[in-house]
C-alpha cells in the first residue's frame, strides 16, 4: 500500500497540531504499511519530559477522529501514540531539553577534551550546544553536531 507524499505530509502536520493543542511536542512520526493496512506511529512528550498513558490516549482519540473524518488513510489503519521512553536516544536540542537536570551519557563523533564518551548532568540545552556538569564540578560545552548519541543514565 503506497501513501502519497502529500497525504503523508498532511497527516504529519495534523499530528503535530494535535500534539501541540494538547500541550505536547511531536518527537517521532512514521506511517508503516503492514498487511493491507497502515500503522500510524507517533512519539510525543512534553519538552521537559513526562507524559501519561491517558494523555497519549487523548492524542490518539483526537487524531483518530481526524482520520475518520477525512478518510486520509481509508478505513484500514491503526494509530499508536507513545512517549519516547526512558531509553530514547538523545541527539538534538529538544531531546536534551526533555532530560534537563538529569544524568546522561554522551558518545561523541570525535574526541571532545580528549574523550569520546562523557557522563554528567544536563545543565543547559541551548539551540546549538549542550552543557553538562561532569563529576559535580566541570561544566563541559558540547556542540550537537559533535554528538553521535546520548542516553539518559539511571542510578
Amino acid at each position: 500500500m503506497s501513501i502519497p507524499v502529500a497525504v503523508q505530509t498532511q497527516i504529519e502536520r495534523k499530528a503535530g497540531e494535535v500534539a501541540a493543542k494538547c500541550g505536547f511536542e511531536l518527537f517521532g512520526y512514521s506511517l508503516v504499511p503492514t498487511k493491507g493496512k497502515v500503522s500510524l506511529r507517533l512519539l510525543i512528550d512534553r519538552s521537559g519530559g513526562g507524559i501519561t498513558i491517558d494523555e497519549c490516549a487523548e492524542v490518539n482519540r483526537l487524531l483518530t477522529a481526524y482520520l475518520e473524518e477525512t478518510a486520509a488513510l481509508g478505513d484500514q489503519y491503526t494509530v499508536e501514540v507513545n512517549s519516547p521512553g526512558l531509553d530514547h536516544p538523545l541527539r538534538e536540542c529538544r531531546d536534551f531539553r526533555r532530560v534537563a537536570g538529569r544524568e546522561v551519557g554522551v558518545w561523541m563523533n570525535e574526541p571532545v577534551s580528549g574523550k569520546t564518551y562523557w557522563e554528567g548532568q544536563v545543565i543547559h540545552a541551548g539551540e546549538d550546544a549542550l552543557e553538562i556538569r561532569v563529576k559535580g564540578e566541570t561544566c563541559l560545552h558540547i556542540e550537537y553536531e559533535q554528538i553521535k548519541t546520548g542516553k539518559q543514565k539511571f542510578r
